[in-house]
């Protein structure tokens, strides 16, 4: 049994599931390395909408910033536990990220 059966999913459904999976996977991925980045997913903000739109974000000192804003809460912020580069992962010395999602 695959995971459309199990969970019973239409393809659509999962597709569109995975594309804003995706937008948070490369959101995560680039505020892990602490540098300014830029880029873009096309996603489909509404399940129960057939519009597509192009979602742009610019993660930097702790900000992630998108356009046009496809979340249904104005913004999200909180904290990451997060190890310094230097002697990672030998030594692993935690610190506290703050981050902040919001509309660009």
């Amino acid at each position: 049994m695959n995971y459309l059966d199990q969970h019973h999913l239409s393809k659509t459904l999962f597709d569109r599931m995975d594309r804003i999976t995706d937008l948070l996977d490369r959101l995560s991925f680039e505020f892990c390395f602490d540098a300014p980045a830029s880029g873009s997913i096309s996603i489909f903000p509404r399940n129960d909408e057939d519009a597509e739109i192009n979602v742009q974000y610019h993660v930097e000192d702790g900000e992630i910033n998108v356009t046009p804003w496809p979340f249904s809460v104005d913004e999200h912020k909180g904290y990451l536990v997060a190890y310094q580069m230097d002697g990672y992962p030998e030594r692993l010395d935690p610190v506290i990220l703050p981050y902040l999602l919001k509309r660009k």
